[in-house]
Order: structure tokens, then C-alpha cells, then sequence
């Protein structure tokens, strides 16, 4: 298990943080090499892996200020790496939140605003990209539907594809997997790579274990030894509803840990991966990026799950990006997104940014450069109409449904009225500002949100998917996807 750091200390250069060009990229500018088989650029091509963690807080990782020592495999990557203080997520759904991650464009514009809606051919991908350039692509990934149905297999020339086991039962088990048999997967498909030169590649591994249903796990069945409450047992599948079968201090405590299980199991297996790649020589060039494609709200502000909530529970995740080559640790507390890192791992691999996207890189922070306020936008997957202006009072039992961010100020607006929050002062989100503090923030943000999403809530053509194999219907229906 990793948890000492990906590879050895070596020396490294600790003057400009300024990358500086090198011969290869000098021989790319005068054409002496063909730049789509050599990523002709900043640098030559990078092997780069993408890991994301389902459903997992970022106050969970150790770099985030956790103390119960859950992630030591990603904190080992965070002693070395970018580290993302606040990174936002599209939208507390799996595939919608990839498909941003994937893409660099908002559910509005890319149309995935569901876990049954799928990517239009049109839209370019990450990984389409890298391979046009010459990587060899690969995609293993715990969530049947994100590679069978949402279109998110473009661009990989290899996905690890799994079937329901003959005569099992349908439902969950026909669409997730345990993230040991994804790794295993995954770790074949490197040594091939290896054996076969196949480099530079292009590997996402999806792990799905911090998402419901939790089974309790050797830490969860430690902490709660003497619990014998409600969850004792585990707890079912957590999407929507409310909080309210959480009767005690108690028993929201006993579902945090069981979380926390088993994100540490994710966590292992992160580790299980990378040390992995150590092995066969495989990180010393890479890049690597751990995220998520959401939260969870565990309680927090009355919901247990994720996808109809705006809280920062829901939608802040990790973001590490480790850079084999230059292994300096940074924290950056500029505001990100998921939408900024297909533009960021493109330039790292020295190809042109795609066009009309609405992610930027984020190069200019890994290089130690100051990032100006991004704007965010998050939304749930049915957004209210916004053609006429929410009352000012808050109303708690019902959902806020779209989000913008700003720096630390951040608008959230729905059925639950319209309130404005000063992230900076309030993380937590327990006090939206009052009007006589707001000043114009709240118009310019609110006249925003209106233009982004429109009088009907979106501003792109919706594709759902029609031709679902009854058996990921009922998947997603287990998972507690109903709609």
C-alpha cells in the first residue's frame, strides 16, 4: 500500500517554478517531429491517469483537513502534488458531473443532465482527443450505466466492460462492480501497455465504493462497536429525500461512519493502483489527477444523499493533480471546477485547447501563477423555471436547484426561495447574507444565473437515452435513481 509518497525523493529544481521549454518541444516548433504522436508542446507527451471517487467529500481526505487518517494513499499524493482547496462540482449526479469532467462544458451545454441521458456524438471528449494525438486510451470504470448508456466510452480503445453475473439477481448488482475487480482490470491493461510500448496512455479508473449502499467495513464495524442503533447493520441506498429518519445526533453519526468506511476502502485502493504503476515504471513521466464527481450530504442541512442538493456537502470534492516531473507541493485556494480539468490535462499534454469550451486551464496555478475569480454553475437535474424572481425568505423544507459561485460569493435559487452566501465567512452555509449587506452582488449574480439557464431551466437539448437493457433500468432504480 502507498504511503510514503508515489516514488523516492529525487532532486529537483527548486528556482522559477516557470516550466521551461524543452529540446523536444524546440524541434516541435520548427517541425523536425510530427507534434501528434510526440505531444509537441510545453513537454513531450505524458502517460496521465484520472481517478475519480464517487460520491466523496473533500473534507474526508487528510489534505482537507481530515484527522482521522482515512486517505494516507491520497495524502501521500497531496505531499507531492496541486492541491485544489475548493473545487466545484456541476451537479450531485455521477454521470452529468463526468460528462463536465470530461468535456469542459457545463449539463446545460453538453446535455447529460441525468444518469439516463447520453453525451451527443458532437461534443468532443478528453480522451477522443488524446487519442487523435496518439495515446493509447483506456477506460475502467465501477458504474455500468457511465460507459453503457451516457457515451463516455468515446475515445477509449479499450473499455472494460462487465456483464451481470449469469443467473444473478437484477437490479445493483447488475450495474456496479467492487473496485478490486475494476483494479484488477485496469492492472492487466498497464502491464500490456508496458510489455506492447503502447505509451504515452490515457487510463480513468472510476471507483464506486463511497457511494450507498454501505456494508459496514472493518474501520466502521471498529468505531461502532458499541452502537446498536438503526444502521447498525448498514444503511440502504441514499440519493434524494430528506434527513428525517435520522432521529438523533446518534444515529447521523453512525451513517458518517459508515461513510467514512468506506471511502477508506476507496482510498486502499487508490493506493493498491498507484503502487501498481510504481512497479512497472509507469509514474516517473505521468500525470495524475484524484477528484470526485460529488459529495454526499451525510445530515448536513437535513438531506442524507446527493443529487437534489446545492450544499457545499454536495458539491465541493477533492482535487489533487500530481506531476511526476515536478513534484513540489502547492495549495491553491482560487476557486476551481470539474469543468476546468479537460482544458488543464490537454495543455499539460501539449495539445490545443478544444474550442467553445467553458472549463480554462488551470497550467498557470500548477505553475505557481495567481488564478483570477472563476465563475461556477451547479444545478440539480429538474431546475425551476427562473422567469419570475424568488421571494427573499428562505424556506427549509424546500430544495434550492441551482447554484452559482463567484469567488467566495455564492447564489443558490429554487423553490426554497433565493439566498446569497459569503463562502469565505460562512462555509458551512448557515447564514445566507441579509440584505443590507448583500449589495449588488446579488442582482449582477441572479441576472447571471437567468442568462445561463434560461426561463425553462436549461439551455440545451436533452437526450435520453430510450434503448436502456432492462436490467440498468432496474439498476438505476436500486441505486435510487428513479426517474
Amino acid at each position: 500500500m502507498l504511503t510514503q509518497g508515489i516514488e523516492p525523493e529525487r532532486p529537483r529544481d527548486v528556482g522559477s517554478h516557470t516550466r521551461h521549454r524543452t529540446w523536444m518541444a524546440v524541434l516541435c516548433a520548427v517541425g523536425l517531429v510530427v507534434p501528434t504522436l510526440l505531444g509537441c508542446g510545453l513537454e513531450p507527451s505524458r502517460n496521465i491517469v484520472v481517478i475519480t471517487l464517487d460520491t466523496t467529500r473533500a473534507d474526508r481526505l487528510g489534505s482537507y483537513g481530515n484527522r482521522d487518517g482515512l486517505t494516507p494513499n491520497a495524502d501521500a499524493v497531496a505531499a507531492e502534488a496541486n492541491v485544489f482547496e475548493h473545487c466545484v462540482a456541476p451537479m450531485g449526479t455521477t454521470s452529468p458531473s463526468h460528462a463536465t469532467l470530461f468535456t469542459g462544458l457545463n449539463p446545460t451545454e453538453h446535455a447529460v443532465r441525468s444518469n439516463r441521458d447520453r453525451l451527443p456524438d458532437s461534443i468532443p471528449t478528453l480522451a477522443a482527443e488524446l487519442q487523435k494525438a496518439g495515446y493509447t486510451t483506456g477506460a475502467f470504470v465501477s458504474l455500468r450505466s457511465m460507459i453503457q448508456t451516457a457515451g463516455l466510452d468515446r475515445g477509449f480503445d479499450h473499455v472494460d466492460r462487465f456483464e451481470p453475473k449469469p443467473g444473478g439477481k437484477r437490479g445493483l448488482t447488475s450495474l456496479v462492480r467492487e473496485g478490486a475487480a475494476t483494479l484488477a482490470s485496469a492492472q492487466s491493461w498497464f502491464e500490456s501497455v508496458k510489455q506492447e510500448g503502447r505509451q504515452p496512455f490515457f487510463a480513468w479508473l472510476h471507483y464506486y465504493e463511497p457511494h450507498s449502499p454501505y456494508v459496514p467495513s472493518p474501520y466502521s464495524r471498529e468505531m461502532l462497536k458499541d452502537y446498536r442503533g438503526k444502521f447498525a447493520d448498514g444503511v440502504g441506498v441514499m440519493v434524494f429525500g430528506n434527513g428525517r429518519w435520522m432521529d438523533s445526533e446518534q444515529e447521523t453519526r453512525a451513517l458518517g461512519v459508515l461513510y467514512d468506511g468506506r471511502v477508506q476502502v476507496a482510498d486502499q485502493l487508490v493506493g493498491e493502483l498507484l503502487e501498481g504503476l510504481r512497479e512497472l515504471y509507469l509514474l516517473d513521466d505521468a500525470i495524475v489527477v484524484i477528484t470526485a464527481d460529488h459529495g454526499q450530504a451525510l445530515g448536513d442541512h437535513g438531506l442524507p444523499g446527493h443529487g437534489r442538493g446545492m450544499w457545499q456537502s454536495i458539491l465541493e470534492v477533492p482535487c489533487l493533480i500530481w506531476d511526476g516531473r515536478d513534484r513540489r507541493p502547492y495549495r491553491i485556494s482560487e476557486r476551481v471546477g470539474l469543468i476546468d480539468l479537460t482544458p488543464t490535462l490537454l495543455e499539460l499534454a501539449g495539445l490545443p485547447a478544444l474550442p467553445n469550451v467553458s472549463g480554462r486551464s488551470l497550467v498557470p496555478a500548477l505553475r505557481g501563477d495567481t488564478l483570477s475569480p472563476g465563475r461556477y454553475y451547479a444545478s440539480t437535474k429538474v431546475v425551476a423555471s427562473n422567469k419570475a424572481r424568488a421571494p427573499v425568505e428562505i424556506d427549509p423544507r424546500k430544495p434550492y436547484e441551482i447554484a452559482i459561485y463567484e469567488g467566495d460569493l455564492k447564489l443558490m435559487h429554487g423553490d426554497a426561495g433565493t439566498a446569497l452566501f459569503d463562502l469565505s465567512r460562512d462555509p458551512f452555509e448557515q447564514s445566507p447574507l441579509p440584505v443590507s449587506t448583500r449589495g449588488n452582488a446579488y442582482e449582477r449574480l441572479f441576472a447571471l444565473v437567468q442568462d445561463h439557464f434560461g426561463e425553462e431551466g436549461t439551455s440545451a437539448d436533452v437526450a435520453p437515452s430510450k434503448d436502456f437493457p432492462e436490467e440498468v433500468l432496474e439498476g438505476l432504480r436500486a441505486l435510487g435513481y428513479t426517474d
